[in-house]
């Protein structure tokens, strides 16, 4: 699958909730690949894996909060203080889904830590819950 560059039509979503709520949130963020590309676009799928990390801006943080207090919480030594989300949202997803024979209504990708299997993503580039990324 071919995925519009940077990652998604308009980049990768981060957010992390605390136990007081939303302590960071970004949207449209840079990635930087690590393999994958094809002409400089993300080429997923089981025999193509695709690497790469969301660059996040410590100017994400909400006030009262740090990004490295963030990323320090959502270690499996704080497993249950927070959560973080990453949503991706491209036209091909859809596609491919469709393809495959499933639900082509969302071309929303969600991927969580902790995982939570049961939450489903509202289609907005938000995540209530959590969710495993469908490959």
């Amino acid at each position: 699958m071919s995925l519009s560059s940077p990652l998604g039509t308009d980049g990768p979503s981060v957010e992390i909730q605390g136990s007081d709520g939303v302590v960071v949130a970004a949207h449209g963020l840079p990635i930087k690949a690590f393999s994958g590309l094809v002409d400089g676009k993300p080429q997923v799928g089981p025999s193509a894996p695709f690497s790469y990390e969301v660059v996040v801006p410590s100017a994400a943080a909400c006030p009262g909060h740090s990004l490295a207090e963030a990323m320090g919480d959502t270690s499996a030594q704080h497993a249950g203080s927070s959560t973080l989300t990453v949503t991706v949202s491209d036209p091909a997803v859809a596609r491919h889904r469709a393809a495959h024979g499933g639900d082509a209504s969302s071309a929303l990708l969600v991927a969580s830590w902790p995982p939570d299997p049961n939450a489903v993503a509202d289609g907005a580039g938000t995540a209530p819950g959590l969710e495993d990324v469908e490959s």
